[in-house]
């Protein structure tokens, strides 16, 4: 894949053709979210539930799933989700099988969290996407304008029924 080009995004296997709405990508927070609060109606929780083959389709990188890993396994947010360690490399599996994963090139974009460096990278290089955050500096970053969204905003503007 090319610089700026996105992959076939709604010919990946399991998926209907042209289903796919919006190119995501779910942050670390709202994939915590989704598990910490498992409301039909949360915001997180609906995004997580798109992106399983529904109107979303998740792109992550490595760095990404293994974020998504970390954080479930800190014990603090573990005693909060009550899921076992297998169980949480259950649910980054699945988050992986549905999802695109990328690895692009390091941008020359600084994110405002050194931490969130593969993120950005990810936005650098692939224009079609958007990233759903609860994190307040990637929220309030002036890069990449109407690309970096809230879980309640994109729920508003994308999902709402």
């Amino acid at each position: 894949m090319g610089r700026g080009r996105s992959p076939q995004l709604s010919r990946q296997p399991g998926r209907s053709i042209g289903i796919v709405t919006r190119d995501v990508i779910l942050d670390a927070n709202v994939i915590v979210s989704a598990q910490l609060v498992q409301h039909p109606l949360a915001p997180p929780f609906r995004l997580f539930v798109a992106a399983l083959g529904g109107p979303i389709q998740n792109h992550v990188s490595p760095q990404l799933l293994d974020e998504y890993r970390g954080v479930l396994l800190r014990p603090s947010v573990a005693r909060r989700h009550g899921l076992s360690p297998s169980e949480v490399h259950q649910v980054v599996e699945v988050v992986r099988r549905f999802a695109i994963e990328l690895s692009p090139p390091r941008s020359w974009v600084a994110a405002p969290d050194a931490n969130d460096q593969h993120v950005w990278d990810m936005l650098a290089a692939y224009h079609e996407l958007m990233l759903v955050t609860g994190d307040p500096p990637l929220l309030a970053s002036h890069h990449f304008p109407g690309r970096i969204l809230s879980p309640r905003d994109f729920v508003d503007r994308f999902l709402a029924t």
